[in-house]
């Protein structure tokens, strides 16, 4: 099972309509819209000079490498002019320069995976020997006309890739370009099996048949979905065509299907492992036009939604998104989060980053993004996360209003308006409230493998896992079975959001017909278990089982159960260790795994613990029994 978004999008059902697309041929491509058959007007593009023979060639008649040069302003960009030419010829092009903003420019703008670098492809730009990825020119191969030029926006070739200020400042116009492109051509590649057909047909099919999902399965799987930079590409387009091989269709029908998956088919995403349909999900929401999100988009929640996303350069983790909108910046009147800057190192971008969000984050949720796996790094302070890496689910739900996750609550109104900054020291206010005496080894997927098949259920590894660990640490301590339900699940459903009170008693009978049917041969286990399902269908308990195997691998992949020293039960870090700190911090909305060392702590990472997340530790607080303590976080 793959890690996808890390904070639910929304309950929305779908209801997009999906018409089949028209076809013709040209080029040898079974098409829509692809061959833009109008004449598409110079007028925005400077004309390109003749390349003088010392530039082109040197005595011995090799051509020279391309060299760029300087844009002539803020607002220019280049255009490549694909020159027509039959299959299998080597690419030649010319290089023009046009103003961004001009309303005469017109062009398509290209969607693509960059891929392996090697062998390197050499392209004839200018005269010039212009080297270029495979897969780019595998694509403009397969794009460019046979008997026009096409005019074509793609980075690797408009962007001078060594010059860092012209990169970043290039970046700033992406959101224009992506805006004011006619079209974006998302090219995913060659179809050498011929799944694209199938896989364009049975998108409009519910439901789908078994060659169908595996044609769908090829599609999502390909590595386009899973490209970082695409994100921003996708969700500015205004008219996008997916392009698979020979084949195309819009990219609205790419997303109605994504969308039905995300609400209907998530038993086929995990068997048919096309996970690369909740990306595609995800870009479509992120749209004007897309389903709206649950809870206001600031930058970190769109660095959380977005970290299951692949990038060669990890600073465009974060210079790849500033293009889309957020609450906290208006890219569209030039007002960016952060400035993409190219000659900062990777620790100096997450940093400003970090410290950026924090200025305005009165919930903490920041620290909630620290994931440092099974040990802590000591590259950057503890405290700022690396975007780069991502090991499970993040705990704090998106809601911000959330009643079931308030660990601080009765705090707020104490907390305050930011956090101080010692340098890379982090200091907050917060409440130690207890300390972590046992702890299970890291919970992996094979701990989860308890679905077999609608006939039966096989014994649940993490269900033995956690009664033998209950019964090896618990001394006088009767842990229920609702303790167990709230922890394994961090109190939310499969979709990621949290349990709506309406729906907890439901939840709850589910998950107590499976740990009663999964915990049949162990004898150490709470009595109040009950199987409700002894009259439903096998088809109905594997569908309500497949559920709560998702929300229990969102909550519990690559953690620990812990207890501690006053009985708590929960769920921490794969880095913590016995000894550790369970606190409550002013403000935030979940507890914190802290460790100390010797006057300053390390942030491990954020836990559940199901009694803390109501203000208990506040409570206790109030009745003398915790103190609010200086932190200083390294």
């Amino acid at each position: 099972m793959s890690l996808t978004c890390t904070i639910p999008l929304g309950r929305e059902k779908y209801t997009g309509k999906l018409n089949k697309p028209e076809r013709e041929t040209t080029n040898g491509f079974l098409t829509t819209e692809l061959a833009e058959t109008r004449q598409v007007s110079t007028t925005g593009l400077d004309q390109v000079l003749p390349a003088s023979s010392s530039r082109v060639s040197n005595l011995n008649g090799v051509v020279n490498p391309y060299l760029y040069e300087p844009l002539p302003s803020t607002s220019s960009i280049r255009i490549i002019e694909l020159l027509p030419g039959p299959r299998c010829s080597q690419i030649q092009c010319l290089l023009r320069c046009g103003n961004v903003d001009s309303p005469d420019l017109a062009f398509e703008a290209l969607s693509y995976v960059w891929g392996d670098e090697k062998p390197q492809v050499d392209i004839i730009c200018d005269g010039m020997s212009l080297t270029i990825t495979p897969n780019l020119s595998t694509a403009l191969e397969s794009l460019r006309y046979i008997d026009r030029p096409r005019f074509i926006w793609a980075d690797a070739i408009c962007i001078n890739q060594l010059d860092l200020n012209e990169r970043g400042h290039q970046v700033r116009l992406m959101r224009k370009i992506y805006k004011r492109a006619f079209k974006t051509l998302v090219w995913v590649g060659l179809d050498e099996y011929l799944e694209a057909p199938l896989a364009f047909i049975e998108k409009l099919a519910h439901p789908v048949s078994s060659n169908g999902w595996k044609s769908l399965a090829k599609l999502f799987q390909l590595p386009w979905f899973y490209r970082f930079w695409v994100i921003q590409e996708i969700s500015l387009s205004s008219n996008a065509f997916l392009v698979w091989g020979e084949n195309s269709t819009p990219w609205s029908d790419i997303a109605g299907a994504s969308q039905w998956l995300r609400q209907f088919g998530y038993k086929f995403i995990d068997q048919y492992g096309i996970q690369g349909a909740y990306n595609a999900y995800l870009m479509d929401a992120l749209t004007n036009q897309g389903i709206a999100l649950t809870a206001p988009l600031t930058f970190l929640r769109l660095l959380g939604l977005t970290r299951q996303f692949h990038v060669t350069d990890p600073r465009d983790r974060i210079f790849a998104i500033l293009g889309l909108p957020t609450v906290d910046a208006d890219p569209e009147n030039e007002v960016f989060f952060m400035e993409p800057d190219y000659t900062l190192t990777l620790n100096e971008v997450y940093w400003r980053v970090a410290h950026e969000i924090l200025q305005t984050d009165d919930q903490l949720r920041l620290l909630s993004a620290v994931q440092h796996g099974p040990c802590i790094g000591t590259d950057l302070p503890s405290w700022v996360p690396r975007w780069d890496r991502l090991y499970t689910h993040g705990l704090a739900p998106s809601d911000p209003t959330a009643e079931n996750h308030r660990a601080s609550r009765g705090l707020l109104h104490d907390r305050p308006e930011t956090p101080q900054f010692l340098s890379q020291l982090l200091s907050v206010k917060g409440i130690k409230a207890d300390e972590v005496i046992g702890m299970t080894d890291i919970i992996a997927y094979d701990d989860l493998a308890f679905l077999s098949s609608a006939s039966g259920i096989e014994e649940d590894h993490l269900a033995r896992k956690i009664l033998s660990f209950l019964e090896a640490n618990s001394i006088n301590h009767e842990t229920s079975l609702k303790e167990i339900f709230w922890t394994v699940t961090a109190g939310k459903d499969w979709y990621g959001l949290l349990l709506e009170d309406s729906e907890i008693e439901a939840h709850f009978a589910d998950f107590s017909s499976y740990w009663s049917r999964t915990t049949s041969n162990i004898s150490m286990k709470p009595s109040e278990t009950h199987d409700s399902f002894h009259n439903t269908s096998p088809a109905v308990i594997e569908e309500v089982f497949a559920r709560l195997k998702e929300t229990i691998f969102n909550a519990c992949n690559q953690r620990r159960l812990f207890l501690t020293k006053g009985g708590l039960l929960g769920i921490g870090p794969a880095s913590m260790l016995k000894g550790d700190h369970v606190c409550v911090i002013l403000g935030a909305i979940v507890p914190y795994i802290l460790r100390q060392v010797e006057e300053q702590y390390l942030l491990v990472g954020e836990c559940y613990s199901f009694n803390l997340m109501h203000g208990e530790a506040v409570e206790k607080w109030h009745h003398g029994e915790l103190e609010i303590e200086s932190i200083i976080i390294r």
